[in-house]
């Protein structure tokens, strides 16, 4: 009895770690792509890729309040200060506020990697590849009427 005891709770045991095994690899895979922030000096170019997050003060950037930029490598839903360079294959699709971002509002953007049918707002840059198919009015992209557009792959 207690032979079989123990192999029945071996083999739980088993059971038990492929299923955590598993259920972590599905977490890991339907998680967002977050990546760790930098700061870098309010004189330094952004790197290719990154956006600007947030501003703030760096001890080792000189004088002024703010005078760095906290910076992530940029992945679909991010949110990056309003004046924050776009990645070239990226498209705004909204406006918003960030507490980090300064006082005005809005003052911050949405931005989502291309793909065929997007609607991005009507200042957005056009990532090479797409051409603007139809207008449309989004909330999210300011006042007006026709203030987003429906992007396509060429």
């Amino acid at each position: 009895m207690v032979g079989r005891l123990t192999l029945a709770h071996s083999c739980i045991r088993v059971r038990l770690v492929v299923i955590a095994v598993l259920l972590l690899g599905v977490g890991l895979v339907m998680a967002p792509r977050t990546a760790s922030a930098a700061v870098i000096c309010w004189n330094a170019s952004v790197p290719s890729g990154y956006v600007v997050t947030s501003y703030t003060y760096s001890y080792s950037c000189g004088s002024g309040n703010p005078n760095a930029k906290v910076i992530q490598l940029a992945f679909s839903g991010i949110v990056a200060c309003w004046n924050s360079p776009t990645p070239s294959n990226y498209v705004i699709t909204g406006y918003t506020s960030s507490g980090g971002c300064g006082s005005a509002s809005p003052n911050a953007k949405r931005l989502y990697i291309a793909y065929h049918g997007i609607v991005a707002c009507w200042n957005s840059p056009t990532p090479s590849g797409y051409y603007v198919g139809s207008y449309r009015t989004v909330y999210d992209c300011g006042s007006g009427t026709n203030n987003a557009v429906v992007l396509y792959q060429s």
